[in-house]
């Protein structure tokens, strides 16, 4: 498990299933638009670090926004095909929304951050179980309840939803950002709903 100082997290969310989702405002800059960058990722027997930003602008490495909500929509377009439940197609639907109101970042199609997919090493019901963007990477669980070792794509949906939110309450001056924030806590409530189905 990552130690992480108290006076360093910002939030904790829980999924549906309990696995946590913490916020820490490690080496956060002065000026950045968000209190945290680092998030350490509940994994079933550990936890994984990764860092997060609004977008390329907001610090100088880490996944962006966009990159996250492009990898859980590419899960969930997935997860759709394997059981077209209708919890999975609002919850893509959602997101797929969501990708309209989010501004192009340029950065983001530079050949060093497109986002690769790439099997696991276990026995999985997905195509892929690994987002991969230069060092970064997202392991996922292989089982579609997230019963096995990997992340679930609540978390990710948990993050971005908190991402958006913490973005809009830092008053900044994007009026998509009301939207989107809709947009991904529709697609949780969706995503909850599609776990419980299944579980």
């Amino acid at each position: 498990m990552i130690d992480i100082p108290d006076g360093d997290i910002v939030a904790t969310e829980r999924t549906s299933s309990g696995r946590f989702v913490i916020f820490t405002r490690t080496d956060v800059q002065p000026g950045w638009p968000l209190p945290w960058w680092g998030v350490v990722l509940d994994t079933g027997s550990d936890g994984i670090g990764v860092l997060v930003r609004l977008n390329t602008a907001a610090a100088p490495e880490g996944w962006t926004g966009r990159q996250m909500l492009a990898v859980a929509l590419a899960r969930l377009r997935v997860e759709y095909v394997r059981e077209p439940v209708s919890a999975a197609a609002d919850a893509v639907l959602q997101l797929e929304a969501l990708a309209g109101t989010w501004p192009n970042d340029p950065k983001d199609q530079r050949p060093e951050a497109i986002i690769r997919f790439l099997p696991g090493a276990a026995k999985s019901t997905y195509p892929w179980d690994i987002a991969k963007v230069g060092d970064f990477h997202l392991p996922f669980s292989p089982d579609p309840a997230g019963r096995e070792e990997g992340l679930t794509i609540e978390q990710i949906l948990l993050l971005l939803r908190r991402l958006l939110t913490d973005a809009a309450g830092a008053k900044l001056t994007r009026k998509w950002l009301r939207a989107a924030e809709r947009h991904a806590a529709l697609a949780l409530a969706a995503e909850v709903r599609r776990v419980a189905s299944i579980s």
